[in-house]
């Protein structure tokens, strides 16, 4: 399987709205970085405050955030998913519900990792 080219995580969100270090209450920012204090990367600026809606960016970041354990979570639930053969071989609602979750899962590894 092919390995994730970009910067590893745990990826963190940083609320500038809740925490004024860098940043003036009038131009809070949300951003997505490595946690590195020594050669931080941000992976991600949501934008400033006046340009967005704040819980909805919060959220999109939330999910950036968690990009890292959630490649790495669908891998290995890949990596142990049963074929249609280990299910019995046999077409059933569950088999056909599966192999369509499998599909999906696949598709976005793929676009991830492509």
């Amino acid at each position: 399987m092919k390995e994730f080219e970009g910067t590893k995580g745990p990826w963190l969100v940083h609320d500038t709205y809740e925490e004024y270090n860098d940043y003036t209450p009038e131009n809070p920012q949300i951003i997505v970085w490595d946690g590195d204090e020594q050669a931080s990367k941000y992976i991600c600026d949501m934008g400033e405050m006046g340009d967005f809606n704040y819980a909805e960016e919060l959220a999109n970041a939330k999910l950036i955030a968690a990009a890292p354990e959630l490649l790495e979570a669908l891998q290995l639930l890949l990596s142990h998913a049963p074929s249609i053969e280990d299910l019995g071989g046999k077409k059933t609602a569950f088999s056909n519900s599966f192999g369509e979750a499998i599909g999906k899962a696949e598709s976005a590894l793929n676009k991830a990792l492509s």
